[in-house]
């Protein structure tokens, strides 16, 4: 297994009051954080909209949901794979209103932002790992790239979540403070800019016996085929999707065929 070194990942400020379009600091956010998605696929966003109450609150309501037997949990069940007993949290979903309307500006497509926000799907996804036993491994989930179209993850305490480079490196994500969560692009997004932002690798390592507990903010994009904008194909850079229905690719990422690809999103619609 590759060996992972500290976080060094971009940290972009979102608590500042004054950052509304039009704005210096809103022209200077967005430019961070379109190069942090081109580069890594994901930054650290510091947003202090989530207060110390309401974070401790999640937390806690979520170690009493986890913690109850697995027949229990199991009942709470979705017609969508991997849409089992979750639910939501707005002020993240206004964090991913943010980034998404800096990157729709950024590529100059903003006209397509509002077709998309009414569309937005947000999924809030309670985790709990246990530690290893002396005989297990220490891969609490394999290496693999989010589905959605944004997420928005948040580890507790513990740590664990390790992302990878575009260089091969794996990057330790130190457990968060209250108002700073991992923002990461998803497959969808890589097809609906055309391949300018690519998701990044993830994984969960486990050391120890201490529980881990995290959570993750995921959108789909729902009753609309979603189109990659005209304007973000040319000669450099030539259209490599086709326009696809996002619970379709869903769905298509769980069959034989999707499990066994590289690249799930390039085989169900790449060019």
């Amino acid at each position: 297994m590759a060996s992972s070194t500290r976080s060094n990942l971009p940290v972009i400020e979102f608590s500042m009051e004054n950052l509304n379009p039009g704005t210096n600091s809103w022209s200077l956010t967005r430019t961070d954080v379109v190069r942090a998605l081109e580069d890594y696929g994901c930054f650290i966003a510091v947003y202090d909209k989530v207060s110390l109450e309401l974070h401790n609150a999640i937390f806690s309501a979520s170690k009493e949901l986890l913690d109850l037997p697995t027949e229990t949990k199991v009942l709470n069940t979705s017609t969508t794979p991997s849409h089992g007993y979750v639910g939501q949290e707005p002020v993240l979903a206004e964090l991913d209103q943010l980034v998404m309307r800096m990157v729709s500006q950024s590529y100059g497509v903003e006209k397509y932002y509002d077709l998309l926000l009414g569309s937005t799907s947000y999924l809030l996804r309670l985790i709990k790992y246990r530690g290893p036993q002396p005989d297990e491994k220490k891969l609490g989930i394999v290496p693999h790239t989010d589905k959605s179209f944004m997420s928005i993850l948040h580890q507790r305490q513990v740590k664990g979540l390790e992302i990878k480079t575009k260089d091969g490196e794996w990057i330790l994500v130190d457990p968060s403070p209250s108002s700073s969560f991992v923002v990461m692009a998803g497959d969808a997004c890589m097809a609906w800019t055309n391949g300018r932002i690519e998701p990044p690798s993830h994984r969960v390592i486990m050391c120890g016996e201490e529980e881990r507990y995290s959570l993750g903010l995921f959108t789909f994009i729902r009753d609309l085929t979603i189109q990659i904008p005209e304007e973000l194909a040319d000669a450099e850079r030539p259209l490599q999707y086709e326009a696809f229905d996002h619970y379709k690719f869903i769905d298509f990422y769980y069959t034989d065929e999707g499990k066994r690809s590289k690249c799930a999103i390039k085989s169900y619609c790449g060019v």
